[in-house]
């Protein structure tokens, strides 16, 4: 195997390989999506937000924003969750939350 492939499968088990994979527009990604090609390339480049003033500082802001949904979509789950395990952990419960014993 190459030295650049084995320290790449290293670090990849390492966890430490990080890379980023985009979209380039071609003509038949544009055929496919029934676009013209420069309506293809204003659509990937507008989705990748490489088209605003300084794209990083764009995509770091939606970053910061997708993780506050997921912490706050996580609190829902939580809370959702939480309180259907009592009911869930102890038993059928009766319309006043009593437990419902034996027959």
């Amino acid at each position: 195997m190459r030295p650049l492939v084995q320290k790449r499968f290293k670090r990849m088990g390492e966890g430490s390989y990080k890379w980023v994979g985009t979209q380039f527009p071609t003509f038949a990604d544009a055929q496919e999506a029934d676009m013209s090609l420069t309506d293809y390339e204003t659509f990937v480049y507008g989705a990748g937000h490489l088209d605003a003033a300084d794209p990083v500082k764009q995509l770091q802001k939606i970053e910061r924003n997708r993780s506050g949904w997921s912490r706050y979509s996580k609190r829902l789950i939580s809370i959702a969750y939480g309180a259907m395990t009592p009911t869930f952990a102890s038993g059928p419960r009766d319309a006043n939350g009593s437990a419902v014993t034996g027959r």
